[in-house]
Order: structure tokens, then C-alpha cells, then sequence
């Protein structure tokens, strides 16, 4: 399915381990130390569960992070993925406003003023859920566990650390990957497959020395929605 997993699979996260990286927070360091920072959010997230948990929950409120900010950019009615923002409005309007037709998803975009970069999200079905690093990037999580997201970048982006990384994550024990391909020269990757209960997506690229990596998991329920979120989310990493 366009490097999508079609096999079927039941939803198994569990919320305290995300909880607990949220926090205790991350270090503010560059480097091996920084990514090893940003690769134990992912292995949280790879562990969270699909039961609500309002400790770890995003105040949508929070939309003052100097780091990023997220506003809306449209519903899927009418457009293909992009950067584009025009018709924004403030994250913390009320959710009445430009309100989108049942079953449309609502996509916002982040940015990250650090990393100069910007992904969009499905707003109307995940959360801003705690920030990654000092700055480096943020998650976002359904109310009801359902799905996750992950988006950060750091320095040192070169086409051996994606290569590395890519080595790693392929000879993973812990991940049955279903779909694989890579740039040429490794400038990116993108892996999908499955973690343990869960369909993980994950696409890392270096640009202008930043390694950016975008992870997203969701569970067998939420397949046919999430398959197409997926490729609109990861369309519209720019920077």
C-alpha cells in the first residue's frame, strides 16, 4: 500500500512510559548525547498505550514554545500536502471555529524555529503531547492513544549518520519492516512496518547539516484512516 503495512494488528500501547520521558524532560546537548536523547522519546513512543491519559495530554494552550508553533493549514477536501498556511488561525481559537466537515481531518502545520523546519499534523485528531530536547522538536498524541507522533531535528545531518541510522534501525530485532528505500548517497530513508502490536512510519533525511526525522505510530483500528495521513504528514516535511 504505497510502503504502507496492510497486514492487520491489534492496538497494544502503554501511556506511562511516554509519561515518564515527558516528565523527567530531555537533555538540552548536541550531538550523539542529543540523539540519544531523541531516540529514547521514540522508544517511549513505541511503548505508549491507547488508553487517554490526561497527565501527558497536550495543553493545546501552549502555543508560546519560542521553539515551534503550530496553526492550521486546511482539511483534506481540497489540496495535496504542502507548506502552504494561508487561511491560518491561532491554536488556541476554539475548536468551533472554521470547523471541518465529519470525518475530514484538519491538518495544522508546526514549526520549528531552531531547526528551521515545518511538518504538518492531523489537528483534529492529535494533540501537542511535549517538547522534544531543548527545542529540537515536539510530539503529538491522539486523546485516546491511539496514534503518536514524533518530529525533531539535530545537528550533524550527513548522509553517513541517515546511512548508519538506517543500518540500525533495518537489523532492529524489535522491528518487522515491511517497507524499505533510501536516497541516493542516503541523503534520506523511509522505513514502515510493524513494532511489536503497532504500524510504525518513519522517514529521516539530512539537509543543510540537520537530520530530521519523522516517526508516527498507530494502531490496527486506526489503519484505513491513518495510511493516508501518513503520506500527507511526511509529503510536507520542508526545510
Amino acid at each position: 500500500m504505497n510502503g504502507l503495512p496492510s497486514r492487520k494488528v491489534h492496538p497494544a500501547f502503554r501511556p506511562l512510559a511516554l509519561a515518564a520521558v515527558f516528565l523527567l524532560g530531555l537533555p538540552a546537548c548536541d550531538g550523539s548525547q542529543n540523539e540519544e536523547a531523541e531516540r529514547a522519546t521514540e522508544e517511549a513512543l513505541a511503548t505508549t498505550a491507547s488508553a487517554p491519559d490526561t497527565a501527558d495530554t497536550a495543553d493545546i494552550a501552549d502555543t508560546a514554545d519560542t521553539a515551534g508553533t503550530w496553526r492550521q493549514a486546511d482539511t483534506t477536501g481540497g489540496r495535496t500536502s504542502g507548506g502552504d498556511t494561508s487561511g491560518t488561525r491561532a491554536a488556541g481559537s476554539t475548536p468551533s471555529e472554521n470547523a471541518a466537515p465529519s470525518g475530514a481531518v484538519t491538518y495544522q502545520t508546526y514549526r520549528n524555529d531552531k531547526h528551521s523546519f515545518s511538518v504538518r499534523y492531523p489537528a483534529n485528531l492529535m494533540q501537542p503531547a511535549g517538547e522534544v530536547g531543548n527545542g529540537n522538536g515536539r510530539t503529538f498524541r491522539a486523546p485516546d492513544g491511539s496514534a503518536s507522533m514524533l518530529v525533531y531535528a539535530t545537528g550533524e545531518g550527513t548522509s553517513e549518520r541517515v546511512r548508519r541510522r538506517f543500518e540500525e534501525q533495518t537489523a532492529n530485532p524489535d522491528l518487522d519492516i515491511t517497507y524499505r528505500t533510501h536516497g541516493e548517497n542516503y541523503g534520506w530513508y523511509v522505513l514502515s512496518g510493524y513494532r511489536g502490536d503497532n504500524i510504525f512510519y518513519e522517514r529521516v533525511e539530512a539537509r543543510d547539516n540537520t537530520l530530521k526525522v519523522v516517526r508516527m505510530f498507530y494502531d490496527r483500528s486506526q489503519e484505513a484512516r491513518f495510511d493516508p495521513i501518513v503520506r500527507t504528514v511526511s509529503n510536507s516535511l520542508e526545510g
